[in-house]
């Protein structure tokens, strides 16, 4: 019986969500960009780049609710992740001081309010995102919050952050005929797409190896160094998968690039 030598039966890939396999793709399709690569490889780069924005399509349209513009979503998230990051980074360092800061108590408890299960609420899905926001804004707009923020010279933070936020909530409040965001099984297909072109382009790569250019050998050591390195994050339970992943790619261990 012919054994099958196809790239799915040769090239085996670590067990990847969809998200997992966006950021693997992300790094791969980085190296491509930077590591001097021959022509015949040029074909498999784009079709993997065109799958793989096909993918990241779906999962911004996955997190924004139906009406939501994707593009204008994920530009105020970042805005609003910034906004948050930078201030909470200004109000570590006056928590840093103790004692020997002015309202070193006050500065204490905003702190403990604001950020005391740290920045995690930024990476919900964005309605979720936003309703944490302003659970926290609330009491930072309190009057005696406010005012103590900007005495202490962080009004620029606060002005940054609440243009954020509303600007976010206008988004995130679009109405419109948009479809429904993609269902789990329609991310599975496209990442599954991205994952068969994964796998052509390993092929490609492996394939422009000679044992008599060690050069070769190296460049592809460089391209495919994010798969060889890759090691999948740990999720929050290991016991629920996440949307869309509950058939993830599985195959143990990704293959180490020819050597001479």
């Amino acid at each position: 019986m012919a054994r099958s030598l196809t790239a799915t039966d040769v090239v085996q890939l670590p067990t990847l969500s969809a998200e997992d396999a966006f950021t693997l793709v992300s790094q791969l399709l980085h190296q491509a960009s930077r590591v001097p690569a021959p022509a015949s490889l040029e074909e498999l780069v784009v079709e993997l780049a065109s799958r793989h924005s096909a993918l990241q399509s779906q999962l911004v349209a996955r997190r924004a609710k139906p009406g939501v513009d994707a593009k204008s979503a994920v530009e105020s998230d970042r805005r609003v992740d910034t906004a948050w990051s930078a201030l909470r980074d200004w109000l570590s360092g006056w928590v840093k001081l103790g004692a020997a800061a002015p309202r070193a108590t006050e500065i204490a408890e905003l702190d403990a309010f604001l950020f005391g299960d740290g920045l995690g609420f930024l990476g919900l899905r964005y309605e979720a995102q936003w309703a944490a926001a302003e659970t926290r804004l609330a009491g930072l707009r309190a009057r005696r919050n406010e005012e103590l923020v900007r005495a202490l010279g962080g009004g620029p933070f606060l002005d940054v952050l609440y243009a954020a936020q509303a600007r976010y909530g206008e988004v995130l409040g679009v109405s419109g005929d948009a479809p429904a965001p993609p269902s789990d099984a329609k991310i599975r297909e496209s990442r599954d797409a991205m994952l068969d072109a994964l796998r052509e382009y390993v092929v490609g790569v492996l394939g422009t190896v000679r044992r008599s250019r060690p050069v070769t050998a190296e460049r592809a050591d460089e391209l495919l160094r994010p798969l060889a390195q890759w090691e999948t994050p740990p999720r929050a339970s290991s016991s629920a998968p996440q949307d869309g992943d509950e058939d993830a790619e599985g195959g143990g261990t990704p293959p180490a690039p020819a050597t001479t």
